[in-house]
């Protein structure tokens, strides 16, 4: 009698193993079938994605061209920019000097960098986290590339003498020279290159030994390039039919933006920050993740280094850049999407809920 119950909970076992691999493959099935279908409405080249569950990598996933021109498929090892996510890895850095007794992000940024102008000294580090700050862009949003069309060096010079924008904490408005000056604190503290902090402190631990830094004009091996849809009518070109490459060349910015990853490895980063083995303190994730009362006690859409997404359910926080890669995290549901395209659009965040939405609500 009692071998036949042993084996009647093997059978279920069995069961109930193989009915979770069917429904995880459905899953995957109907994520893959969402992803082609997006891509070609948005006519985007290549993907890859990644999907992270409880500390592991469930769903890991490669799809369309990296190289349109010389039909190079997209695999595992393509790297993507990720352009202004790049700014998620500032945050984890800031937190690092935190944790090490070097920086207390309440304190005005003139505690860690001198000669600045008057109306900067006693802006808050968070201020500059959060893109709070009221200090002015050197970044010419509307035109591309450096205010007054001045190379780095002038337009840094020429920003220092504009006026604030707004009283510190009174709105939340993205900004560049924000994290210029978090990544001069980076290396005034710790006496390193931005980018070999990162690498040391964070590529390294984390096993991310393809990802690097880098720009358009760089030579970097597996790189897919980033691809646009014309929005000019000469010539040959057909307004938003014709497919063109995007330049990207900001050296000067390397803690805004630059670095160049897969899905596979940023989402060992994830996991290797949710593990506790880029920030030894529990409480500093909910301290980077959570956003900054403005000055009427309403929240921003920042929290530190990190887009804050307060005001959709389920709670999340994200990197985005340049319209075309982004990773979510979801706290509450220890799950996390990332996605990467080599297309420049408007709007593709959205893609990232839409797939949590198929391991969330099924």
């Amino acid at each position: 009698m009692n071998n036949r119950f042993y084996k009647i909970a093997i059978l279920f076992s069995i069961i109930l193993v193989s009915t979770s691999h069917i429904q995880a493959q459905d899953k995957s099935d109907s994520i893959t079938h969402f992803v082609k279908n997006e891509m070609q409405a948005r006519k985007i080249p290549g993907l890859q994605i990644s999907i992270i569950r409880s500390g592991k990598i469930i769903m890991l996933e490669s799809y369309g061209l990296a190289n349109v021109e010389h039909n190079i498929p997209v695999n595992q090892q393509t790297l993507f920019s990720i352009n202004s996510a790049t700014k998620a890895f500032t945050g984890v850095a800031i937190m690092q000097l935190v944790e090490d007794g070097k920086l207390n992000i309440e304190k005005p940024i003139s505690t860690y960098l001198a000669k600045l102008p008057t109306d900067w000294q006693n802006i808050s580090v968070r201020r500059l986290l959060d893109h709070t700050s009221g200090i002015p862009d050197y970044m010419d949003t509307k035109n591309g590339g450096y205010i007054d069309g001045l190379p780095f060096s002038k337009a840094w010079l020429t920003v220092r003498e504009q006026p604030m924008e707004f009283i510190p904490g009174e709105k939340t408005s993205y900004n560049q020279t924000n994290y210029v000056l978090l990544g001069q604190i980076i290396e005034q503290l710790s006496g390193m290159k931005f980018e070999d902090f990162v690498r040391t402190r964070q590529f390294i631990p984390a096993g991310m030994y393809l990802t690097n830094f880098g720009d358009s004009r760089d030579v970097i091996i597996n790189k897919a390039p980033t691809y646009t849809i014309s929005k000019e009518t000469k010539g040959n070109f057909i307004k938003g039919q014709t497919l063109e490459r995007t330049w990207e060349e900001f050296p000067e910015l390397r803690a805004t933006v630059g670095i160049n990853s897969n899905a596979e490895e940023l989402g060992k980063w994830i996991i290797a920050l949710q593990n506790n083995k880029l920030l030894k303190n529990k409480n500093s994730l909910d301290v980077m993740w959570s956003p900054q009362k403005l000055n009427n006690k309403s929240y921003g859409s920042w929290a530190l280094g990190w887009v804050a997404k307060r005001n959709f359910s389920p709670r999340a926080v994200a990197g985005i850049g340049g319209s075309r890669s982004w990773f979510y995290i979801y706290p509450d549901h220890n799950l996390a999407v990332v996605i990467l395209t080599n297309m420049k659009s408007f709007g593709p965040e959205n893609l990232a809920s839409e797939i949590a939405g198929f391991i969330i609500l099924n």
